[in-house]
């Protein structure tokens, strides 16, 4: 009896972004077949077992700012013969990093200048940003949020505080790349937060009228400082 080689059925390759599970499940052309597997990497990537048999479940880890490659090499096993080795081409992409300016103080009816940046370099596409904005008190406005900005837009609120007090305005900025070929691969969230002093003010006070050569009542000022 001559047994059949048995041959993997071809795995192609599969895009992932940082953290997913690879989740491959050989099949081959030889019933009752099982398959055992090697791997190497391309950069760097953490979770990646050196060998194994059957379903590949690896989650891997991409801390590295650009894009790894996995490459499992799979054999089919079948009535004691073993077929050639296929490979399965994972590519890992990152998830996007950003840095912002610090948080500032400005004063109320100013802009801000809030301007994010990123180092990431994802396999296609641009890492862009979403913004979400809370402030300390209703009478802080003038803030905004945003889906899917360009890093070379900053955030620019003109924000009016109509309290006597500073209040503060807390920016969350989330990192994505809606293009990349792993999908919409989603970072970790920053917090910015902008304080806004109140514009100072004086209450003018009452007039007085006092003979030539009298003492005037005392003159206290009132307002808001800042």
């Amino acid at each position: 009896i001559v047994n059949p080689t048995p041959q993997v059925n071809a795995p192609g390759s599969i895009d992932l972004c940082s953290g997913e599970t690879v989740g491959f499940t050989p099949t081959g052309t030889v019933g009752g077949s099982t398959f055992s597997w090697t791997s190497s990497v391309a950069g760097v990537v953490s979770g990646v077992s050196a060998s194994g048999t059957g379903t590949i479940n690896d989650v891997l880890i991409n801390t590295s700012g650009v894009v790894a490659t996995v490459t499992y090499t799979i054999v089919a096993n079948a009535n004691g013969c073993s077929g050639p080795g296929q490979a399965l081409v994972v590519q890992v992409d990152p998830r996007p990093v950003i840095t912002s300016t610090p948080d500032e103080t400005i004063c109320s009816n100013d802009n801000t200048a809030t301007a994010i940046s990123s180092t990431t370099v994802m396999s296609a596409g641009a890492v862009v940003y979403n913004y979400t904005a809370v402030s300390s008190h209703v009478g802080l406005t003038g803030f905004s949020s945003g889906n899917d900005v360009s890093l070379a837009t900053p955030i620019t609120d003109n924000l009016d505080n109509a309290t006597p007090i500073p209040q503060t305005v807390t920016y969350t900025i989330t990192p994505h790349a809606p293009g990349a070929d792993g999908g919409d691969c989603f970072g970790t969230p920053i917090v910015v937060v902008v304080t806004v002093a109140p514009v100072p003010s004086a209450v003018d006070p009452a007039n007085q009228v006092v003979c030539n050569g009298a003492s005037t009542a005392a003159v206290n000022f009132s307002g808001i400082a800042t």
